[in-house]
């Protein structure tokens, strides 16, 4: 058990249609569909991809769930390339802009010039699309298109802008890097390795690149929407998205008289180990992670009133993780507590990958903090071969209250490499 919790004291985020915590929880609250079309110009294309390919054109007209171009930064940094172009990855920009607001958003915006303070700076990312764009042109091959599109620099830059010297690493271990990178934020701050850390995930989309490989192996949706559960569930949409916390340990938070937005009472990281294939999900993998987080966390299965879900919309994976959360609650259900909430905002505006445990981090915050669940979309019937689990589990279709008591969540991710990540979260009980 972890010896106190971690307390969230800042946060700022880009989601598509909400560019900050209060419109992502009115969004979900409201039951938004958030998807929609690129335009075609705000692609940026390698120089070897054929516009006119069959999957490329697809692609290009699928809907998913981008950020309006308008809520990025123009330019925060002023490197360019020899071509006088921009060197720099949207994703350390936009993650640069985020750990500033989350500063701000915790009135600790002169943290970088006071003495003493170790800052700690945990990205969790694994798109390297701009690279694979700017790395197409001969003329860009130079070390400021290097450091400009290593998504290692994506942390490192934030603790070059805002001169922050404690631990700075980017963690990639694909859906579940944003979550892990959180993780292990905590652990620094619980071993006394950091005194604050900046922690979060991001991934923003500007090739078809890493969709061809999708498009290929059946993983998109043809119907254009996560539908979640659904008996016609056929994929996901892809997404982008972007938050960092600002963490600190509960204790020194109450001490300063800091603002809470939400505690993560524990957590826990597993690999799937042995599979059909690195990338088959098993059930018991995640029986014993959302288990070791609950232990990590103080709680027992009875006490959690919702979980939010990996869930994507592909018809394996989702079954696997209804059978895992059947099992870790059933006898929750069968004691009289009653069966507990699932949920999945991919149904919003689809799958953030490398940010996609931190969109379930902060829906799981605010469903605690305001006592409210939101509703899942485009959900049909749920999957024949998943319709006992209903004696379980709960998919709400609609807004509903999240009951007595305190509000404790669980918060799911899980790695298309089998990395895996379950974290507990809750409101401040103060």
């Amino acid at each position: 058990m972890w010896p106190e919790p971690i307390a969230v004291v800042g946060i700022g985020c880009r989601f598509p249609k909400a560019p900050g915590i209060e419109q992502l929880w009115k969004l979900l609250m409201d039951g938004v569909d958030a998807a929609g079309v690129r335009p075609r110009a705000e692609w940026l294309l390698p120089s070897y991809v054929d516009e006119t390919h069959e999957h490329i054109r697809w692609i290009l007209d699928c809907p998913g769930g981008f950020i309006d171009r308008n809520e990025l930064p123009a330019n925060l940094i002023p490197d360019t390339l020899p071509d006088g172009g921009s060197v720099l990855d949207p994703q350390q920009a936009v993650f640069v802009q985020c750990a500033t607001e989350a500063l701000a958003d915790a009135g600790l915006a002169d943290l970088p010039v006071r003495d003493g303070a170790v800052v700690g700076v945990w990205c969790g990312a694994t798109n390297i699309d701009y690279h694979r764009w700017l790395y197409s042109r001969a003329s860009n091959i130079c070390i400021a298109g290097y450091v400009g599109s290593a998504i290692a620099a994506i942390s490192n830059r934030v603790s070059n802008q805002l001169n922050l010297r404690g631990p700075s690493l980017t963690i990639d271990s694909a859906c579940t890097s944003g979550l892990a990178a959180v993780h292990l934020a905590c652990q620094s701050l619980l071993l006394g390795e950091s005194d604050f850390c900046l922690a979060g995930g991001i991934n923003i989309i500007i090739n078809p690149d890493s969709s061809l490989t999708f498009v290929a192996s059946g993983m998109l949706s043809k119907s254009g929407r996560c539908r979640v559960f659904s008996a016609d569930a056929d994929g996901y949409i892809r997404a982008e998205g972007c938050a960092v916390l600002m963490l600190e340990r509960l204790s020194q938070a109450r001490a300063a008289g800091r603002r809470v937005h939400g505690l993560i009472l524990g957590s826990a990281l597993n690999h799937t180990g042995e599979s059909a294939g690195i990338s088959m999900p098993r059930a018991s993998a995640q029986v014993d992670l959302i288990r070791r987080a609950h232990a990590a966390a103080g709680v027992t299965a009875a006490q959690v009133q919702y979980v939010e879900a990996h869930a994507v919309g592909t018809p394996l994976g989702d079954m696997t993780e209804l059978a895992s959360l059947e099992q870790v609650f059933a006898e929750r259900a069968g004691g009289g507590g009653g069966k507990v909430t699932v949920g999945s905002l991919k149904t919003n505006f689809g799958h953030c990958e490398a940010a996609s445990g931190l969109a379930g981090l902060l829906k799981g915050l605010c469903i605690a903090r305001h006592r409210k669940i939101p509703p899942n979309l485009h959900f049909n019937d749920i999957n024949p071969r998943s319709r006992k689990s209903g004696r379980v589990l709960h998919i709400p279709l609609e807004a509903m209250d999240a009951g007595a008591g305190r509000v404790i969540a669980g918060v799911s991710t899980f790695g298309a490499t089998g990395a895996n990540g379950h974290m507990i979260v809750a409101a401040d009980a103060s």
